[in-house]
């Protein structure tokens, strides 16, 4: 088995495992196992300098780990995504040996 090979079980059968990290999540109208990470998301947001907490709105987001697979074309930046029900813009998209790691943001009111 070549080491890309190893790479790709490793991201189903340890990362996106059920009993490890991954967790069902509705992405579009296909349920499929991801990790979903907004701690991730928000060490990110502090290293950025795109910010809008004015005029009672506020950027909530989350950082997606997915199968490069589940897409036909990887999601790009301002492309939308259902997570879950809610609708999120994609801000940045990056492979990694078969996984994409997507930053989701959406604007809520507070």
């Amino acid at each position: 088995m070549s080491f890309k090979d190893e790479v790709a079980s490793d991201i189903i059968d340890v990362f996106l495992n059920l009993e490890e990290f991954g967790d069902k999540h509705t992405i579009g109208k296909k349920e499929t196992i991801c990790v979903i990470d907004e701690e991730r998301f928000q060490n990110k947001q502090k290293n950025r300098t795109k910010s809008l907490e004015n005029d009672g709105l506020f950027i909530e987001g989350l950082t997606l780990f997915i199968e490069k697979s589940f897409f036909k074309f990887s999601p790009h930046s301002g492309e939308k995504i259902l997570v879950d029900g809610v609708r999120y813009l994609v801000e940045e998209t990056k492979e990694d040996m078969g996984l994409l790691e997507i930053d989701l943001t959406r604007y809520d009111e507070k």
